[in-house]
């Protein structure tokens, strides 16, 4: 990991946060708690670059180029059919200040059920930077839960026309084995969630009806 100072995220917004739609499904999947590098072609498209700030502070990033409007990448992470074209079956975002930002990636969810994922929209730029604070599920382990110290930043920079970087930094992060499971988690879900969002536009939009009765 290289040290660098965090221009790039805190002129994006005074508040570091941690993005977990962009992560991955903290419901069923987070049980697992995988790691590592997703091996799908798409998740290959995306690099790692996170770093250790001056102050020893970790930040977990990743970046990928989407090539698409930047409309269209924008409506794909800050709306609720935008979310279920490529990332979960249930979702409803409250584009907001303050706003409610609900997900569940088990097929047949609805909005409402207990094990939903209910993060919180801290503040947003319009085509240009989305910050969330995280709230761990009750899958994770208790350090990392109960300390709520998780955000991340997504930021969207148009290359040109039909090209978008999209940049997601997570910060908030502890020491101890528990917050190294926790970082493993996300290295791989956020790494697979930008895989996904990239192949929604080569493949098109997810069939989840498709799925449900494929895993009948």
């Amino acid at each position: 990991m290289k040290r660098h100072n965090l221009i790039s995220v805190s002129a994006s917004c005074a508040i570091l946060i941690v993005l977990v739609p962009l992560g991955l499904a903290q419901n069923d999947r987070s049980k697992e708690h995988p790691s590592g590098a997703p091996a799908d072609p798409y998740s290959q498209k995306v690099k790692n670059t996170s770093f250790v700030s001056p102050t020893g502070e970790r930040v977990l990033r990743h970046e990928i180029i989407i090539n698409a409007g930047l409309q269209d990448v924008w409506n794909a992470m800050t709306t609720d059919d935008g979310l279920k074209s490529f990332m979960v079956p249930t979702a409803k975002i409250e584009l907001k200040t303050g706003g409610a930002w609900e997900t569940n990636y088990r097929i047949g969810s609805r909005i409402g059920d207990a094990d939903n994922i209910r993060n919180q929209v801290l503040c947003y730029v319009p085509l240009e930077m989305l910050a969330l604070k995280v709230n761990l599920t009750g899958a994770f382990p208790d350090g990392p839960r109960k300390a709520g110290t998780l955000f991340a930043v997504l930021t969207f920079k148009q290359l040109d026309p039909k090209s978008v970087l999209i940049t997601e930094s997570m910060a908030g992060w502890q020491q101890g084995p528990d917050w190294d499971k926790t970082w493993g988690f996300f290295d791989w879900g956020n790494a697979y969630t930008l895989g996904q969002l990239c192949k929604r536009f080569v493949e098109g939009p997810v069939d989840w009806n498709k799925r449900e009765k494929a895993a009948r």
